[in-house]
């Protein structure tokens, strides 16, 4: 940050400095009284110089702190100096303890160019963005040159939504430097949000004929033809770019996204059209479209563009399970059954189709017929596990928790390691009561993977629904939360262990916030009116349990709490 010559004058001094107060030292008691005076300065001097200079060794050598404490050191002996005090600034920005760097930095006087730009980096750097932008101002008032400087300006303003400033001080930083060609395209983004049509499309032109061979600015000249309608320039800019990539059609790709991204989707249709007559192989163009849409959550033109697939090879695999996908978001089950049936006709070895067949009925709430087709499709594919896991998902759903248990372990078999398989295998052993095998398996997963935490949330909520090793699953729990300090489910357990622990008031604390994050879960809503009754709110109780029901009819424990048959 600093220039380095400053800092070799500084050093060349204080050697020559260090070496003159040696030849001199002898002399000391023989000079007059008045002289004494000056030698003590000149020796406090050489002693700030000698600091200083192991400041620098130190700080080259990767040795901050220790650099630190000299610079301070060299300051005690020569506290005017700006040198030593931008010197120590920079160490403490180089360390992050960017409040420090600000305090020194400002006690330099007066306030130079370098030191201006070494506030503004540490505030932007805590995010004060309004404090950085005030002495990047002084550093281009002191130095209209300041390239950097300039830049730092248009992109925070940029960021404070002041685009006018933004495009001013990106302006002069392309006069200071026409040769930087990301700097055209950053200027012509922020003509885009000031919808200045004209001027970005003059900034993207000035770059294409500046750096003829500079394929982003041919991009975003192409972008904003499109943008400003001028659809004709746009496809001859593409052209270019494909004649400067060699033949390559990545960016017609391009153009598809920017039709898709403005919701055209006969525009987009047209270039995947383009792109499928120049690489018939080339699925982006058929398949791609549908998959984006999926994505952006707009089903029914997804649907529509696999549909518009399936009309020209009904037997695409692909195309059928995406849109039976689609038609499931669209809750058009039937529809859904048709193509996941097509699917398995079509190829009876893919556990996708049976698997998406299931979850079908699963979404009719037929969850028998989901199972006898999970059942099936095991005997017709070599790849079980999916089919496997998704077999117990569906047991789970049922709450026919040993049911579950088998193909939970014959997924394990397939893959051992697989975290997900391991924790609801740990769930399913405890809901059917076999809690010593539900601990064995969380134990050995936390102390596999001792950064997961669901696996520490899971053993913490085990522990204290047991009402053992509470100060345990309390720790475990902290832990999970660390990671995940929002995770409703993680501060319902934490609310619990503290319940355990009749920790009560802070227990509905911590429940409240679960509840504040997922207000529909039942569990979370029981133990709030268990937490209540404990604390004689039996009425308020009551009305947990309740919402509680309402979501989980089935539930014999929140029935026996309201005392319902």
């Amino acid at each position: 940050m600093r220039k380095d010559i400053q800092k070799g004058t500084y050093i060349f001094a204080a050697i020559v400095m260090a070496l003159f107060l040696q030849g001199c030292s002898r002399t000391t008691k023989v000079l007059p009284p008045t002289l004494e005076v000056d030698e003590r300065q000149l020796k406090e001097r050489s002693f700030a110089y000698q600091h200083f200079l192991n400041g620098v060794l130190l700080e080259q050598s990767g040795n901050l702190r220790a650099a630190a404490a000299e610079y301070r050191s060299a300051l005690g002996f020569d506290p005017e100096s700006s040198e030593i005090r931008y010197c120590l600034a920079e160490v403490f920005y180089q360390m992050n303890d960017l409040q420090s760097a600000i305090v020194v930095a400002r006690q330099v006087s007066p306030l130079d160019a370098r030191t201006s730009v070494l506030l503004a980096d540490s505030h932007e750097r805590l995010k004060q963005d309004s404090l950085a932008v005030k002495y990047y101002q002084h550093a281009v008032k002191l130095d209209g040159r300041d390239f950097k400087s300039h830049h730092n300006l248009s992109r925070l303003f940029k960021r404070l939504g002041e685009a006018d400033s933004a495009i001013y001080h990106l302006r002069k930083v392309l006069e200071l430097n026409p040769s930087f060609r990301s700097g055209y395209m950053e200027l012509g983004a922020l003509y885009v949000e000031k919808k200045d049509c004209a001027h970005a499309i003059e900034t993207y032109r000035t770059a294409v004929t500046l750096f003829p061979k500079y394929v982003p600015a041919y991009w975003g000249l192409a972008e904003n033809y499109l943008w400003c309608g001028e659809r004709e320039a746009a496809l001859e800019t593409y052209r270019k770019l494909d004649e400067l990539s060699g033949g390559k059609i990545i960016y017609k790709r391009k153009l598809l996204d920017v039709y898709m991204s403005q919701g055209d989707l006969d525009g987009a249709i047209r270039v995947a059209e383009e792109l499928s007559i120049l690489e018939p192989s080339d699925s982006f163009a058929r398949m791609g479209l549908g998959m984006l849409y999926i994505a952006k959550g707009n089903y029914q033109r997804a649907d529509s563009v696999f549909s518009l697939v399936l009309e020209k090879d009904p037997e695409n695999l692909e195309a059928l399970l995406n849109r039976g996908r689609v038609k499931l978001q669209l809750e058009e089950l039937g529809e859904a059954k048709s193509d996941f049936e097509k699917v398995i006709a079509l190829s009876d070895s893919l556990p996708e189709g049976w698997r998406d067949l299931a979850l079908t009925y699963v979404s009719w709430d037929s969850t028998r017929k989901a199972i006898e087709v999970l059942k099936q499709g095991l005997e017709k594919v070599s790849d079980k596990f999916p089919l496997y896991y998704f077999l117990a998902i569906t047991y789970h759903r049922q709450r026919d928790y040993s049911q579950a248990i088998e193909p939970l372990k014959k997924a394990l078999e397939i893959h051992p390691e697989d975290t997900g398989v391991r924790l609801l295998l740990a769930e399913v052993y405890e809901y059917s009561g076999d809690t010593d095998r539900a601990l064995d398996i969380l134990e050995e997963l936390v102390q596999d993977d001792p950064e997961n935490a669901t696996a520490a949330n899971n053993l913490g909520y085990l522990l204290a629904n047991l009402g053992i090793r509470l100060g345990e699953a309390k720790d475990l729990i902290i832990i999970a939360l660390e990671k995940e300090p929002e995770n409703p489910a993680f501060l319902d357990s934490y609310g619990w262990v503290l319940f355990r622990l009749e920790n009560h008031k802070e227990a509905q604390r911590q429940i409240q916030k679960a509840l504040d994050g997922r207000g529909d879960d039942p569990i979370i809503l029981e133990h709030m009116g268990d937490i209540l009754q404990a604390r004689g709110k039996l009425q308020e109780a009551r009305e947990f349990w309740k919402e509680a029901l309402d979501l989980d009819p089935e539930s014999l424990e929140l029935k026996t709490k309201l005392e319902i048959d």
